[in-house]
């Protein structure tokens, strides 16, 4: 007989939700993380919740049609009702001399997928999305009785896989893949409003951090399993920062974080095909506080058996059937 009955790997941010959602319904949950709550890349965070996949809408519209990015964005809204410490200020796309061409066209397509946009001088404003307090989240999280982190596993009726930084199952061998994120602080003041830019591939938070930039290394970070910032990708950081934000003030620190991408840039949630008992809720790459609860709280209703309109197509572990 199995010691539990569900056993969630990973205590990042998807991994804490799932097994606080169980425990909360009396399920018998162990919670299994060797590096322990949040020691992954999910307490590297820089909290900016995104209201829609960090790229460009017409991007997105294109990449998966308009339809499946609408149903995308209104998932991702949803779980914003119900997202401890977020303050719902929006987030500003500060155009690069590259993405000027591309504003007419993401404007277009926030009105065609339900997204609220407003143009401005550097670029546009998303009306949904903000800053999350990462303190308050962990906190509601954890709950006023904390489940206990193990370093090992057990045997589970039901083993639930929400790490990224290691594939644990062989499912995910070919789907997701380890990338380093890294982040520096700078002593310059806060920002009231979350800025993304460069493709959303620099995201700038908080007081004051900044984080991306992973293309000043040739292979992007994909791959790398060492939570060691590279010095070229924060000498990146550090001048854009400088020229988005002059007051920025000295450089405080740098870190890093192993955070799994999936093979076509979107989580994957849902029972692995043939093995109901084997549930994947993965691949949240940087845009973890966007996907990560919601996707954990349709993966408590499916486990619970409670009615739920589920994850958007485009997220299903079906897709890749």
């Amino acid at each position: 007989m199995a010691e539990h009955d569900v056993q969630v790997h990973g205590a990042g941010w998807a991994g804490l939700a799932i097994a606080r959602g169980l425990a909360d319904a009396g399920v018998n949950v162990r919670l299994v993380d060797p590096a322990g709550a949040l020691g992954g890349a999910s307490g590297r965070a820089l909290g900016v919740a995104l209201p829609t996949h960090p790229e460009h809408p017409h991007r997105l519209e294109a990449g998966i049609g308009t339809a499946a990015a609408a149903a995308l964005v209104a998932f991702i809204r949803a779980g914003f009702d119900r997202l401890p410490g977020l303050a719902r200020v929006g987030v500003d796309w500060r155009a690069s001399p590259q993405e000027e061409g591309e504003l007419d066209l993401a404007l277009a397509a926030a009105a065609r997928v339900g997204l609220g946009a407003t143009r401005t001088a550097g670029g546009y404003h998303l009306h949904d999305g903000g800053a999350v307090d990462l303190v308050a989240l962990h906190a509601a999280l954890r709950g006023p009785s904390p489940l206990p982190v193990h370093a090992t596993a057990a045997s589970a009726e039901v083993d639930v896989y929400t790490t990224g930084a290691v594939p644990l199952d062989p499912f995910l061998a070919d789907k997701i893949t380890p990338v380093r994120w890294t982040s520096v602080r700078f002593a310059g003041p806060p920002l009231a409003v979350p800025v993304v830019s460069q493709h959303g591939t620099v995201l700038w938070c908080g007081g004051l951090e900044a984080a991306g930039a992973r293309w000043a290394t040739p292979h992007m970070e994909v791959g790398e399993t060492d939570p060691v910032p590279d010095p070229r990708v924060t000498a990146m950081l550090e001048r854009l920062t400088r020229q988005a934000f002059p007051d920025a003030g000295a450089l405080l620190s740098s870190q890093a974080g192993i955070v799994g991408e999936s093979c076509d840039g979107l989580p994957i949630v849902g029972p692995i095909p043939g093995r109901p008992r084997a549930v994947v809720c993965t691949g949240f790459g940087v845009a973890g506080l966007a996907y990560a609860l919601p996707c954990a709280r349709a993966v408590v209703d499916g486990i619970l058996g409670r009615p739920t309109e589920g994850v958007p197509t485009p997220l299903r572990v079906t897709r890749f059937s």
